[in-house]
């Protein structure tokens, strides 16, 4: 989906595209897309969304064009179908451009790169191994809540550093996750008490102290902590804000600095629950 306003040069842009009232969000979509995706990219390339008011690129060529040309299909202002979570998110890895993504990334993709995946490869083998024997001597087992389900919830949990408590709400999180990416609809606004546990979660949980040492996100925090002190001296009150980071330093002592990283999305109920307040009171 490419979102969009409904400028005039978006008007004469859609005037002259195919247009479709599908619903690519509605429930029978989403476990049966198949024919719907088969419509749509028989339509064209590009296909103007009545329901949305947002363009569908539906075709390979047309989805490369738009991901490699951030000048005129750019994240930073965000990639969510609702302005609630792209306000929310804007200027994390996702919804950035140019120098500010490219930062960004080198920061959380250096854990990811080839050779600190390598040392993760006799802790992964031994594991799977040991998984293999356990479900096989089972004789019977359910493919997806006992094997699929190990590698995000064991494998990379453990190698992110997350404590072990509330693990087994990540699957749930995550899905909710994404169902707040898409239009507000009762899909979104259901997923947002879900998350405000993840929120919790990861306000209390994955913070220093609770974290694994030498983890991937030990490693991002320092790889964030090294990229805020190269920054210009903190301004008002020793205070420095970036969009993705809280620093808090003792006034021009930066040896002594404490900090708490936070990602933006941890902003995101305080947004949602002042938007919810607002709808629940127009309706009145």
């Amino acid at each position: 989906m490419v979102p969009t306003q409904a400028s005039p040069a978006t008007q004469v842009a859609h005037a002259n595209a195919p247009i479709s009232d599908l619903d690519p969000y509605s429930d029978e979509a989403l476990i049966e897309p198949w024919a719907m995706y088969r419509e749509l990219q028989g339509l064209g390339s590009a296909v103007w969304l009545t329901r949305y008011q947002m363009f569908a690129l539906t075709r390979y060529d047309s989805v490369i064009r738009a991901l490699k040309d951030a000048s005129a299909f750019s994240s930073a202002s965000g990639v969510m179908m609702n302005d609630e979570m792209n306000q929310v998110l804007r200027g994390n890895t996702l919804c950035s451009d140019g120098a500010d993504h490219q930062r960004s990334r080198r920061i959380i993709g250096k854990p990811l790169s080839p050779t600190a995946l390598k040392s993760l490869q006799e802790e992964i083998t031994s594991k799977a191994e040991r998984l293999v024997e356990r479900l096989v001597s089972k004789g019977t087992f359910c493919a997806i809540t006992e094997l699929a389900t190990f590698l995000p919830m064991d494998i990379v949990a453990t190698a992110v550093g997350l404590p072990q408590d509330g693990r087994e709400r990540m699957l749930v999180w995550a899905a909710q996750m994404f169902n707040c990416f898409g239009p507000l609809n009762d899909r979104a606004r259901g997923a947002f008490p879900v998350l405000r546990e993840m929120m919790h979660y990861a306000s209390s949980q994955a913070v220093r102290g609770k974290l694994k040492p030498g983890s991937w996100t030990d490693a991002i925090l320092d790889a964030v902590l090294a990229t805020v002190l190269a920054a210009p001296a903190p301004r008002e009150r020793g205070e420095l804000s970036t969009r993705n980071t809280t620093m808090r330093a003792s006034t021009g002592k930066r040896a002594s600095l404490s900090y708490d990283v936070r990602p933006s999305a941890t902003y995101l109920f305080r947004t949602i629950a002042a938007s919810c307040r607002a709808r629940r009171k127009a309706m009145r």
